[in-house]
């Protein structure tokens, strides 16, 4: 999930849900690469979510990657690696320990700034205050935090302008269609849902999540 710090914060919401679901405890613990491969099959669900570049990385990452990623969520985890704080610090991190997809981030980065350029300073300021939320959960890595940072999400997107929905619309055309879907509302649900339940996995959270794997993203054969 270290990607989403190349992302704009609102995609990252969309793969932070899958993290709500099947990996909700992946937070602060190590993982494998059998999980890793089932994250990555959950976010390919959503490749059209993503800005073209995201989607071609996204495609192009092999077993080898993988397992670089693998490690460097444990080594994060472990305290090996120091928390990265900006995107920048992510670069640093991909370009260190996972170099064959540094470039790709790197251009991924360009384009997502030369989006940004596109936003007027009011919403840019949501965005900036979404990506310093992402990055304390990263910080902190509690489920709390990543439960309450993507509700934040929600209610701030769900609260957007008209004017402030079409700018994000015409710097992120993928991006706000996937989240203008019922889908989206349904995961915001999904977490209101686990953060009234004391953020646990319960059988009412899980029927949630149940409708959401149901949706017509999980039913297509890749």
């Amino acid at each position: 999930s270290m990607k989403c710090a190349i992302l704009a914060v609102a995609v990252c919401a969309v793969a932070s849900a899958t993290s709500i679901a099947g990996l909700y405890g992946a937070l602060n613990t190590n993982i494998t690469v059998e999980l890793a491969n089932q994250f990555k099959g959950i976010i390919a669900r959503f490749e059209d979510c993503f800005t073209p570049p995201i989607t071609a990385l996204l495609k192009k990452v092999n077993e080898k990657d993988l397992q670089a990623l693998v490690d460097v969520h444990n080594k994060l985890i472990a305290g090996e690696i120091p928390v990265p704080t900006s995107r920048a610090d992510g670069l640093a991190i991909f370009k260190q320990y996972v170099p064959s997809i540094y470039d790709d981030l790197v251009a991924a980065n360009d384009d997502f700034e030369a989006r940004l350029k596109k936003l007027t300073p009011e919403d840019l300021e949501k965005i900036y205050k979404m990506e310093s939320g992402y990055f304390g959960v990263l910080k902190t890595r509690t489920q709390e935090g990543l439960v309450d940072y993507y509700l934040g999400v929600c209610h701030n997107y769900q609260g957007l302008s008209t004017a402030s929905h079409d700018d994000f619309k015409a710097a992120f055309p993928e991006t706000v269609s996937c989240l203008d879907e019922d889908l989206y509302k349904q995961m915001c649900n999904a977490a209101e849902q686990l953060k009234a339940n004391n953020y646990k996995m319960d059988t009412k959270v899980m029927g949630l999540v149940g409708t959401i794997f149901q949706n017509k993203r999980f039913a297509k054969q890749n």
